[in-house]
């Protein structure tokens, strides 16, 4: 993110770049912004802070239920596997056939370490995992169908 000074500091120097002659994409450049980011930022002629920090976000379909949450949480710390990373708790509950949550490993490691980490790169992560799993899908299928041609 940048900073509201810095975004002033930012557009007055394309604008000195465009007064002087400059091409006000070519000025966006050598700052590697875009022109659409630069219009964003001047919307209705002056500097507008960033609002992705106090944006209100719904939240996510797919979030654990508080019974759910603390179903993981009551195994994890059983006397079982409380001393157990989440890639051994995982191998071990599949054997048992128990499964408590999708991408169980992963979240097992976020819940666990859910005040490290902030929930936001939870859900990055999350939307990457699944974007990445459609895409090697994807690859997949398209180097099944040239092996059998």
């Amino acid at each position: 993110m940048i900073s509201t000074p810095h975004r002033q500091s930012a557009i007055a120097l394309i604008d000195e770049a465009v007064c002087a002659g400059a091409r006000r994409p070519k000025a966006c450049a050598e700052l590697e912004i875009s022109d659409r980011t630069l219009r964003r930022w001047r919307k209705d002629g002056q500097a507008q802070p960033d609002q992705r920090p106090i944006v209100l976000r719904p939240e996510p379909a797919n979030k654990l239920s508080l019974v759910e949450r603390m179903a993981v949480l009551d195994v994890c710390n059983s006397t079982e596997f409380a001393s157990l990373p989440p890639s051994q708790i995982v191998p071990k509950l599949a054997d048992q056939g128990r499964y408590l949550a999708s991408e169980i490993r992963h979240l097992l490691a976020r819940l666990l370490l859910r005040s490290i980490l902030a929930a936001n790169v939870i859900w990055d992560w999350s939307r990457w995992r699944r974007a990445h799993q459609l895409d090697a899908a994807r690859a997949h299928r398209k180097t099944r169908l040239k092996i059998q041609l």
